[in-house]
């Protein structure tokens, strides 16, 4: 068995490694495995076969082929490389293909070109799909409707979808006392723009590898890698994750951060929250990649292909609390792409912008408990304010309560601090 498993995998010689029973995607997820005291690179190849290389390949071939017989033992009579000889054992143990799943193959896209106004023809439409829809409640289902409702100003609006969520998780608190600000998270994750059917599996496979190929062309500038990944010691990238099986590259969510000038992680960031129909979301993430690669400071996240309009947004934009900036970053969104990809959907207890486009601000004091997560962040408050003993309307325990978490009396999607936008 391998030691130290959490990091590099590590076994004493290939036969310890042959002997092992570990799924061979570990290494390709992990990206490294150490045998014999020396570490290799592994990579899922399209073919579904591992390369394997020495880390010190880049040495001068004499120093490189000395060391190669000082530490590769004789197998079979003959001297044989020690990476050839890993990624045979690997090839030959159970793989995700023989498992009966298949690195997908690339379809027929276009080469990367950074984002330029327009139109990007959506993936074809083809009678199966890989995912079914998520089953969503009937509360959030109605809580989206009535915060789609016109009201007489945002702020009006802010409030009001955040008062409806309130009630509604009050009524259910006194059902069932054991309920949560986990259930009040996903009510909030859950307000869906109706109608939109979530990518079919060539349209998933076309997501897929356009972010893979997103992630090759920003190489050295922007760090590209699945959600999946966030648990490991290693930043493995998203152009290798796409090679490994289906729901290592299309199940889970694609994070785009900066290598310098990044947005600091102890810094509690606003956001903007893209919605647009799911055939479009490929492209999205190509622009959203283009955006951050120009803003110092800013950060983004790609909703997972298989969960592309099934969750309250396509896409997110990280950022400082600055909403005339935010402003100035979804004119160049809207600029890149095409006016119809684009959703009327309102975020529950965020700030309509535009036609696909919210905003929000995340307090200090609900950044380390929330750990970035905005749903999180407005379940938190609201579960305290349900709580509240003292005597007062329910609407007025949620605003002193939002009040209290450092936020804007008149539009909780902003902080105390913040200057709200006449629109």
């Amino acid at each position: 068995m391998p030691q130290n498993i959490r990091h590099t995998p590590t076994f004493s010689s290939v036969e310890a490694l042959r002997q092992s029973d570990v799924n061979p995607l570990v290494f390709a997820l992990k990206g490294k495995i150490n045998v014999g005291g020396q570490t290799y690179s592994v990579k899922l190849q399209t073919s579904g076969e591992f390369q394997v290389k020495r880390d010190d390949e880049h040495k001068p071939g004499f120093f490189q082929s000395a060391s190669e017989l000082l530490s590769h033992r004789l197998s079979d009579g003959h001297i044989s490389s020690r990476s050839s000889r890993i990624a045979e054992v690997l090839n030959k143990k159970p793989s995700p293909l023989k498992a009966g799943y298949h690195a997908p193959q690339p379809p027929q896209i276009q080469p990367f070109r950074t984002p330029g106004r327009k139109t990007e023809t959506p993936a074809a439409d083809v009678p199966a799909f890989a995912t079914p829809p998520r089953v969503k409640k009937q509360q959030a289902s109605d809580i989206a409707s009535s915060s789609n409702t016109k009201h007489s100003s945002s702020s009006a609006q802010v409030k009001s979808s955040l008062l409806a969520v309130t009630k509604e998780a009050g009524a259910a608190y006194k059902k069932l006392p054991s309920r949560d600000s986990s259930d009040i998270e996903t009510t909030l994750s859950d307000n869906c723009p109706k109608n939109l059917k979530p990518l079919n599996e060539q349209q998933t496979r076309h997501m897929v590898h356009t972010m893979d190929k997103v992630c090759q062309h920003y190489e050295g500038r922007l760090s590209i890698r699945s959600q999946f990944t966030d648990v490991s010691p290693v930043k493995i990238p998203y152009s290798q994750t796409a090679r490994a099986p289906h729901s290592a590259g299309s199940d889970s969510n694609i994070r785009i951060e900066r290598l310098d000038q990044k947005f600091p992680e102890d810094k509690a960031p606003s956001r903007i929250t893209i919605n647009v129909k799911p055939e479009y979301a490929a492209q999205l993430g190509k622009v959203i990649s283009h955006v951050v690669s120009r803003n110092p400071h800013t950060a983004g996240k790609v909703i997972a292909p298989t969960s592309q309009g099934q969750r309250t947004e396509s896409a997110i934009i990280y950022m400082h609390p600055d909403y005339k900036k935010a402003k100035e970053m979804i004119g160049r969104i809207k600029e890149l792409m095409p006016p119809e990809a684009f959703v009327n959907h309102h975020t529950i207890g965020m700030h309509p912008v535009e036609t696909g486009f919210n905003y929000a601000e995340l307090s200090d004091i609900d950044n380390e408990e929330a750990r970035g997560s905005y749903c999180r962040s407005r379940a938190i408050v609201i579960d305290e304010a349900i709580r509240n003993k003292k005597s007062g309307s329910l609407e007025q325990k949620m605003t002193d309560t939002f009040s209290a978490h450092g936020y804007h009396k008149e539009n909780p999607a902003f902080l105390a601090t913040s200057q709200l936008p006449e629109d």
